[in-house]
C-alpha cells in the first residue's frame, strides 16, 4: 500500500488552535488538549496515531 508525505502549514488564530486541540482528543483520546498545547507551544513536535493508521505530526512555526 503506497504511504505519502504531506506537509501544509495552517494559519490560524490561538482560539482556533485550542478548539483544534480539543478536537484531537476526541479522535486520540490518549492525549489531553492540554498537553497537545503545551508540547506544540514549547516548540515540540506532537504526533498523532490515528486509529485508522493515519499519522500526523504537529508543530508551531515560529516567526521573528
Amino acid at each position: 500500500m503506497p504511504k505519502i508525505l504531506v506537509t501544509a502549514t495552517v494559519i490560524i488564530s490561538d482560539d482556533e488552535l485550542k478548539a483544534f486541540a480539543y478536537g484531537v482528543q476526541f479522535h486520540w483520546p490518549h492525549i489531553k488538549a492540554e498537553k497537545f498545547l503545551e508540547d506544540i507551544y514549547s516548540g515540540n513536535q506532537a504526533r498523532i496515531d490515528y486509529p485508522d493508521k493515519t499519522a500526523t505530526t504537529y508543530e508551531i512555526i515560529k516567526e521573528n
